[in-house]
């Protein structure tokens, strides 16, 4: 198999979209095949599934932003204590992860 891409889990700086959903958590590593064309995901369960092309978005790289340039809320309450906060730019939208 030929690796176009592995990684292990660092929600920071990695999010995988599958079938539309966030499996980012539930990962524990993720390679590309290029001689499939295929995603090899195993989950941390340890059971390992083959995703087409299509099925998986995989976005690294996110926008970094500062926490004190930025005022979250969650409902009516401001969140305070943020240590970092990265966006994943995504095909159908925008994933925010927040580090407190």
């Amino acid at each position: 198999m030929s690796n176009v891409g592995e990684f292990s889990m660092d929600r920071s700086k990695h999010l995988i979209i599958g079938n539309g959903k966030d499996i980012t958590a539930d990962i524990k590593s993720c390679k590309y095949s290029s001689s499939t064309k295929k995603y090899i995901v195993i989950f941390n369960n340890g059971k390992t599934y083959p995703y087409s092309y299509a099925s998986i978005e995989w976005i690294k790289n996110p926008e970094v932003l500062n926490p004190d340039n930025v005022h979250i809320k969650s409902g009516d309450k401001e969140l305070f204590n943020i240590k970092a906060i990265s966006v994943f730019h995504a095909k159908a939208a925008d994933y925010w992860h927040i580090c407190f």
